[in-house]
């Protein structure tokens, strides 16, 4: 299966860069067809996309252009809206990765602080330490003590 989103993405060493956006929206417009998934494609987009393309080569796009998350969230009597192979290009992106990197991180990002977060992670945290070792499981005539306190 040749999926064209993962073969353009950069690569460190053998890790893939999966914060590289691939496609684009703003402003672009296309001729759009409705697809209804059948019971024999629920949870298969390799399959919604070879009834649509004739390949699997777009299944990236789909998953862009329909804002599914989860390919596995695709259940009959879905609308998958496509365009034409020839369009999926102009929605390609060509930018640079520094840019996408930028535009990724700040996606849906707030200010807000958690300050109960900043104040417990501020703490330091030493280990407690007991001079003597404490068994932290005691039986005591079938009774069971977990976490010593004596």
């Amino acid at each position: 299966m040749n999926i064209f989103d993962i073969d353009i993405l950069q690569k460190k060493g053998d890790l893939y860069n999966l914060d590289q956006r691939t496609f684009r929206r703003e402003g672009l417009r296309a001729q759009e067809s409705t697809y209804i998934v059948e019971r024999s494609q629920e949870m298969r987009i390799d399959l919604v996309c070879n009834a649509i393309y004739g390949n699997t080569d777009n299944i990236g796009f789909i998953l862009y252009y329909n804002n599914i998350d989860n390919p596995l969230n695709i259940k009959t009597g879905d609308k998958i809206k496509w365009i034409s192979a020839d369009l999926i290009s102009i929605f390609r992106l060509q930018t640079e990765p520094d840019t996408q990197q930028d535009f990724i991180n700040t996606l849906n990002r707030g200010t807000k602080v958690d300050t109960s977060r900043r104040d417990f992670v501020s703490r330091p945290t030493n280990p407690t330490i007991n001079n003597t070792p404490k068994e932290q499981v005691i039986d005591r005539n079938g009774i069971i003590i977990i976490g010593n306190t004596e």
